[in-house]
């Protein structure tokens, strides 16, 4: 019912049991399908369209009117009592979120990976640009690396939940976004391949104490 282009935006869940769940995606129909996975009482789905920019705004207000309207809602993050699962718990469980925050070793490679094809072709000229810079057998191994050890759901949350982008200025290679949040770069310049780390303070000063130094923005160099 919605092509590619038009499947952003907020979307209701309706269960069989009279429970709602509300939601936002980048691509409806993918959610949709991961949801049927964990829910089998699925009865209706309502969906609205909208850009990017305006998903976690008109989340946020759908959820605080129907909540201040009385439905009882399912599995919603930002409900103001929590009730169950976050949206991400729909795509790796809770339990393989705490082995993969525990266990250093442990590599999420469950799942399927998302192929969407005019993706791919909107980006093809592109990514033959990419691989025949200078570094650019190098980057991969390193963005593959990274994605190995920091990021969850690898496959299952591709696109919905993480993304990795070709060349988004001139002088960036790529940047891995988890959700919203960008975590890592990778950027050339005169003296060969610069990899931006962003890092949240809370874990560290955990770790390490509050006289952990004032963080910077460091960059480290491979030439």
């Amino acid at each position: 019912m919605f092509k590619p282009q038009r499947r952003c935006g907020i979307y209701v869940l309706r269960f069989s049991n009279g429970e709602f769940y509300a939601g936002q995606a980048v691509d409806v129909t993918r959610r949709y399908v991961q949801h049927r996975k964990t829910h089998g009482d699925i009865e209706e789905i309502a969906f609205k369209p909208l850009p990017r920019g305006r998903l976690s705004e008109e989340e946020r207000a759908l959820i605080e009117r129907l909540e201040q309207e009385g439905w009882q809602l399912r599995n919603i993050a930002l409900a103001s009592i929590p009730k169950g699962e976050s949206d991400f718990d729909l795509v790796m469980p809770p339990e393989e979120q705490e082995r993969w925050l525990n266990a250093l070793n442990y590599v999420d490679g469950e799942g399927e990976r998302l192929v969407d094809t005019d993706l791919r072709r909107k980006y093809r000229g592109r990514f033959q640009r990419f691989v025949e810079m200078p570094y650019a057998k190098e980057a991969l191994d390193i963005l593959r690396t990274y994605a190995r050890v920091a990021v969850p759901a690898i496959r299952r949350g591709e696109v919905s939940f993480w993304s990795c982008s070709c060349l988004p200025t001139a002088d960036v290679y790529s940047r891995v976004n988890i959700n919203w949040q960008e975590v890592f770069t990778v950027s050339t310049g005169f003296y060969g391949l610069w990899f931006s780390f962003y890092l949240a303070r809370s874990p560290l000063q955990q770790a390490f104490g509050n006289s952990l130094a004032p963080l910077t923005h460091t960059h480290l160099p491979i030439g």
